[in-house]
């Protein structure tokens, strides 16, 4: 479970203090419909489409494709969702599998974006490329 809650922070690069503030905020003004609460049980596919929307706009992020930040009930909602599925009781605690679920996509992306952009470059170009790519990989992980 801090495996996979510290990636998606690191993901997101907010800090510890912002995220208590966004969460403060959010609990306060947003309604409560707007989130996964962990009042109900949450099932592997429903909590996966969630995270899957929030992995694609962080990939289009990292592609510096046209995509607004996340906003903060975005970040919320993904955050909440994911750490709701990680501490439900057993069987229904879901983080190796969510781990599993987004060590896959990390692998697809690197297998069918990141092989491809440095695959049929040369020399320092393909050296460049490599380094953005993998100073994006840190980001992403």
């Amino acid at each position: 479970m801090m495996v996979l809650l510290r990636s998606l922070l690191l993901l997101l690069r907010i800090s510890p203090s912002t995220r208590y503030f966004i969460a403060e905020s959010c609990s306060r003004s947003i309604e409560k419909s707007h989130f996964i609460m962990a009042k109900k049980e949450i099932a592997l596919e429903q909590g996966w489409s969630v995270m899957e929307i929030g992995v694609a706009k962080l990939q289009r992020i990292l592609e510096e494709k046209p995509e607004p930040p996340f906003e903060s009930v975005q970040y919320m909602n993904l955050y909440r969702t994911i750490y709701n599925m990680c501490v439900q009781e057993p069987p229904n605690d879901y983080s190796q599998q969510l781990y599993d679920m987004y060590r896959g996509v990390i692998d697809d992306y690197n297998k069918q974006t990141v092989l491809p952009a440095i695959r049929n470059k040369d020399g320092e170009y393909m050296l460049r490329v490599l380094v953005k790519r993998w100073c994006r990989k840190f980001t992403y992980m």
